[in-house]
């Protein structure tokens, strides 16, 4: 797992933690990428209940206010297919 994007298990709930405090946490294309990892590995585990969402330093997970977001830009090519995984679209 990176270490930009942290999983602690504890009891039937999966804590994740985005790991960039000196930035806020802000979303990138790599932290992304983290999270669809860490996602994709909770999801196999038939003995959690709930995935919790969190972020060090008290901030979790925005865009960098310069950056404009598109979601399928974002991913880049480490997604399947391209663009972001179907989790993540509306």
């Amino acid at each position: 797992m990176s270490e930009s994007v942290l999983v602690e298990r504890k009891g039937r709930v999966a804590w994740i933690t985005f790991n960039r405090p000196a930035v806020r946490n802000a979303l990138d294309g790599a932290l992304c990428d983290a999270l669809a990892r860490a996602l994709a590995a909770v999801e196999g585990d038939s003995g959690l209940r709930v995935a919790v969402l969190r972020g060090a330093g008290g901030h979790c997970g925005r865009r960098p206010p310069r950056l404009p977001w598109r979601a399928d830009a974002a991913w880049g090519a480490g997604a399947a297919g391209g663009g972001a995984p179907a989790a993540f679209r509306a």
